[in-house]
């Protein structure tokens, strides 16, 4: 399950290993960083879950984002036993009986992933390395990437203008999206932590916080700050649900739901400029984003009385083994 040999398995490791999906790490059945073709053939049967003979799209798991018709010779919706070994010269570039990374990388195109984008490997995305990665994806090079093509989660928190593709400048833009700390380079942590299905406050708040500032200054403008209703609803039903806000961003929901239904008016959302607002200077700074004023928020949810003083409560903890 740890595809990318770090010691651990995610989330999204998981979920691929419950579903087998064309990645290097299947392929390289040895991990000793090569495909021969005995490991590649063997790959057919991993993907062909039901034993039917054949590699359905489904089968075939777009997780990876590998072009299926590349392999899917007849163009009949199946790969069959014959056209996944014919496949691996497609695969092996240099001819030298093995796959390495960089030629299924460059081949399988694994999509937005970090290893795919680190060229050099040295454990750092630059943004010549970041910008290098629209081209790999762009496989029918109109110039744009499709949800499928950029295969990745964050594909909405970069489609500003919502008409579901990426133009170069909406890709590029991404990259300070990414470097979280602005140091010029993107660490695997940043990488990662951005496409965890439950980010950590911090760097998913400052991504949404990005994606608001649309002039890039720092800080949020009342205008920018409305204008993100239409970006985190979006299903366009004018409500912003519980689902959707947190895709954005883990800050407290219910801060904001005052009436309690699970999802924000434009009014409610509106109104809560003001409690981000920590300073009450007309703008919202990416600290008062990002979660140090939830104190402020925290005391006044649960002062219910708005008598500025806070119950003490008791709580029972039931610890293992004890009570």
């Amino acid at each position: 399950m740890d595809m990318d040999r770090n010691g651990m398995i995610d989330k999204r490791e998981f979920k691929m290993s419950g579903r087998p999906c064309l990645s290097f790490s299947m392929l390289d059945i040895d991990g000793d960083g090569r495909i021969t073709r005995k490991e590649y053939l063997a790959g057919f049967n991993i993907l062909d879950t039901n034993g039917d003979g054949v590699i359905t799209r489904e089968d075939f798991n777009c997780a990876s984002g590998a072009p299926f018709h590349k392999l899917d010779k007849d163009g009949d919706g199946f790969i069959s036993k014959k056209e996944w070994a014919d496949g691996f010269d497609f695969f092996d570039s240099d001819r030298d009986g093995f796959i390495n990374a960089k030629e299924f990388n460059s081949v399988a195109h694994p999509g937005f992933v970090f290893h795919a984008l680190d060229r050099d490997t040295d454990g750092f995305i630059t943004r010549e390395e970041y910008n290098a990665g629209f081209d790999t994806m762009d496989l029918n090079k109109n110039g744009k990437l499709s949800r499928e093509e950029f295969n990745c989660g964050s594909f909405s928190i970069l489609d500003k203008d919502g008409d579901g593709q990426l133009s170069r400048e909406d890709y590029y833009a991404g990259f300070d999206v990414f470097d979280v700390d602005k140091d010029g380079k993107i660490t695997k942590f940043e990488f990662t932590a951005a496409l965890k299905a439950t980010p950590d406050l911090e760097t998913m708040s400052g991504l949404l916080f990005q994606q608001l500032d649309t002039d890039g200054d720092g800080k949020l403008t009342r205008d920018e700050y409305i204008a993100g209703f239409e970006k985190i609803d979006a299903d366009k039903d004018g409500y912003i649900t519980r689902k959707e806000f947190g895709s954005a961003s883990t800050f407290k929901f219910s801060m904001l739901d005052k009436d309690g239904d699970g999802k924000l008016s434009r009014a409610e959302y509106e109104a809560g400029f003001a409690m981000y607002d920590n300073d009450g200077d007309g703008f919202i700074t990416m600290d008062e984003f990002n979660g140090h004023v939830a104190p402020k928020f925290y005391f006044e949810q649960l002062d219910s009385d708005l008598d500025g003083y806070k119950k003490k409560k008791f709580y029972f903890i039931k610890k293992r083994n004890s009570t």
